[in-house]
């Protein structure tokens, strides 16, 4: 059995349709549909209800149902099984360069899990901010980068691997209700961070999509970093904008702090790794591309949707 095929199909289960299934899978829409197509074949059965024109998630059939839970032990076992096997070879370290923002929650996450699955791959890790990062990576300083900076440039090979927008949070004492307007939000006293930052770059993009300056905004104080601005909410300064990532490590907030929707704004931000298309790529650094790829270590580490769309 094809395990893309496989994977493809659990893809589209999960994100609902065959078009988001083929953005997240990186494959043109045909594509998808010929992977599931050939997989029906290979089982000979429809395993998916399709109802064209409208615009419903796509359903299992019974018989998708019993395959797709056949179809995650399938791929647990075949990862535990390829995980088992590389601990038996030998691997030459290599080196991962983050920028600010995901290297203070992300990364800690995701080298722990891998260090747990890998223990004989040793690894450097480093920090630079954005621009400096991918200058750096250019320049063959080290073979990874992870950073929220959309990339585009042919000599670098730049792949979207985690989902992480930008939340509101504030003091519960606000008792502001779950959503609130661009008006109310306005009226907010809101903690900002440096507005060189990538973070800072979103936002205001954001309030220009809808009609809106930073400078509309009642900004009452500055701080440094993300974790900064949880910090300031939480003692009742104000209100900011946080990656959701950041959110679901900070428990000991909950009580202090709560997520508030705004209407008609939402802040996507995606988080990329990128790395040289061209020289040597150690064999360890492409085992680490493809588990920060993988499902597992976000489904053991984060309570919401991570994967990227």
């Amino acid at each position: 059995m094809n395990l893309q095929w496989v994977r493809i199909y659990l893809s589209v289960l999960e994100t609902g349709s065959f078009a988001a299934a083929a953005r997240q899978q990186h494959m043109t829409q045909p594509a998808v549909s010929m992977a599931i197509a050939s997989l029906e074949e290979q089982i000979g059965q429809a395993l998916l209800l399709r109802t064209p024109g409208q615009r419903t998630r796509v359903q299992p059939t019974r018989a998708g149902e019993i395959f797709q839970d056949y179809a995650h032990r399938f791929l647990e076992d075949y990862n535990q099984l390829r995980v088992q096997l590389m601990r038996e070879q030998s691997f030459v370290p290599f080196s991962i360069a983050t920028s600010p923002t995901p290297g203070a929650v992300l990364l800690p996450i995701l080298t722990n899990a891998f260090r747990a699955d890998f223990p004989q791959i040793s690894y450097e890790l480093r920090a630079h901010s954005g621009n400096e990062l991918i200058r750096r990576l250019r320049q063959g300083e080290f073979d990874i980068a992870i950073t929220g900076i959309p990339v585009q440039d042919a000599d670098l090979v730049v792949e979207r691997f985690f989902y992480d927008p930008l939340e509101l949070v504030c003091p519960t004492s606000m008792k502001l209700g779950e959503m609130i307007t661009l008006r109310q939000l306005q009226k907010l006293p809101l903690i900002i961070r440096n507005q060189k930052c990538y973070t800072m770059s979103l936002l205001t993009e954001s309030l220009s999509r809808v009609g809106m300056a930073l400078s509309d905004m009642n900004v009452v104080m500055q701080v440094y970093g993300n974790s900064d601005v949880l910090q300031a909410v939480s003692f009742g300064s104000g209100c900011g904008f946080v990656t959701r990532s950041l959110l679901s490590t900070m428990q000991n907030y909950y009580d202090r702090v709560e997520i508030i929707s705004v209407k008609k704004m939402q802040i996507e931000r995606h988080l990329h790794l990128v790395r040289r298309r061209d020289g040597s790529f150690p064999s360890s650094a492409q085992i680490f591309w493809e588990y920060a790829l993988d499902s597992r270590w976000r489904d053991k580490n984060f309570s919401y949707h991570t994967n990227p769309h």
